[in-house]
């Protein structure tokens, strides 16, 4: 597909399409940008092509005014993430930023490019942090705003207006009630060094994620992804730039013994959680449309698994937000009744491919229901 050869263009993999689009083309090209999120990359690959292969001008500018809006809130979300930082620190809480600006940091000179969104930010209490800490943070944020909005793993903490955030508990959770607890065991031994881990961002320094912790934590926000709102290729070339940034730290002068353990550590948590089918279907879109090699990639693309995600992405788009197969009803008990058995149903049959989590999904998603009603983030 062309959308896949020009985000080839975009990352350097490729320095020309294998043909030469056409007007309606080029429009083609751009909403289906539209629909992954990824219009500043796209127009960022558009410069780099060739002047024989540039859109026409009306297209063209499209891309520019996009990308120059796309540029200007990177710097906006990139302020705000410093800020909501330095507030949750002198209010003492440890805390680093999820993926957003973090990634964009990976992204190198197309960081101004990526389409951004919220601001996550993974938040636990500095003093005495393994003590009840979901409820700590949940009661500090609902002293400040008591409608606040609460999920399983973060509540919204609305302190812009121009940026919305998101405060978690955990950077995200499995649906499956034994592979989620050894999830949460591994991220308390994370904690620390990850909320340690400081770059520039903002003009100050913010914690991020590792290279190491990221390559785990991004394939699960993939997987929730697929299982609840629906998966993107904005996603997708994150997790690219993750694998690309360990590749060159496997180039660098890291010795090789450290570099095996890490990927060892990688894989042996991968296996223990049971993501082998889905590091194997995201592996194969690494490699078909990003074109990775098979030897920048930790295991075996799997094509089958690697075909059911593509499709979803093409089909679903940003979030599932250019889904058609679901109608969009207004809210009612009724709809709402319909929106469970018919997502229910969607993910059985992604439990084909995913079973620890799909067959997992409904009974989890009816636990959250009452854990919300009841409050039972309070134990």
């Amino acid at each position: 597909m062309l959308i896949f050869e020009l985000l080839q263009v975009a990352v350097g993999r490729r320095e020309r399409l294998s043909m030469t689009p056409s007007a309606s083309e080029w429009q083609h090209l751009y909403q289906l940008s539209e629909q992954q999120s990824l219009q500043g990359i796209c127009y960022a690959a558009v410069k780099r092509l060739p002047r024989d292969q540039w859109p026409d001008e009306q297209n063209l500018i499209d891309w520019i005014w996009e990308a120059q809006r796309i540029a200007e809130y990177n710097k906006l979300l990139s302020q705000r993430s410093a800020e909501v930082y330095e507030h949750l620190k002198q209010e003492g809480y440890d805390a680093c930023i999820l993926k957003g600006q973090g990634n964009a940091l990976l992204y190198g000179e197309l960081s101004s490019h990526r389409q951004v969104g919220d601001i996550d930010i993974w938040t636990s209490p500095h003093d005495n942090p393994t003590y009840h800490p979901k409820r700590r943070v949940v009661e500090f944020v609902r002293k400040r705003f008591p409608n606040a909005f609460l999920r399983f793993h973060h509540i919204e903490y609305p302190i812009f207006n121009d940026a919305e955030v998101e405060v978690h508990f955990s950077p995200v959770y499995l649906n499956n009630p034994c592979l989620n607890r050894k999830l949460n065991a591994w991220y308390e031994k994370q904690r620390d060094e990850q909320m340690n881990h400081c770059v520039e961002m903002g003009g100050k320094q913010v914690a991020v994620p590792t290279l190491e912790f990221n390559a785990l934590y991004q394939l699960l926000h993939i997987y929730k992804h697929i299982f609840e709102e629906g998966i993107g290729l904005r996603q997708m070339m994150d997790y690219y730039f993750v694998l690309q940034g360990m590749n060159l730290s496997r180039e660098s002068g890291d010795s090789r013994t450290s570099r095996e353990s890490r990927y060892d550590e990688l894989l042996a948590m991968i296996k223990t959680l049971k993501l082998e089918p889905l590091a194997g279907a995201v592996m194969y879109v690494m490699r078909e449309v990003f074109g990775m090699r098979e030897e920048e990639l930790y295991c075996a693309p799997r094509r089958k698994e690697g075909l059911s995600l593509l499709s979803e992405i093409m089909q679903a788009g940003n979030f599932g937000h250019f889904d058609t197969r679901y109608d969009k009803e207004k809210v009612s008990r009724q709809a709402s009744m319909r929106r469970y058995w018919r997502k229910t149903k969607r993910n059985l049959v992604f439990a084909c491919y995913y079973p620890s989590e799909g067959f997992w999904e409904p009974v989890f998603r009816l636990y959250h229901f009452f854990w919300r009603i009841f409050n039972l983030w309070k134990i």
